[in-house]
């Protein structure tokens, strides 16, 4: 997603994995 290539690994692009 663009905030992992932005900041790494976040909490939220943790649960956008989860949701797809």
């Amino acid at each position: 997603s663009v905030i992992e290539v932005r900041n790494g690994l976040t909490f939220l692009d943790l649960i956008v994995m989860q949701i797809e």
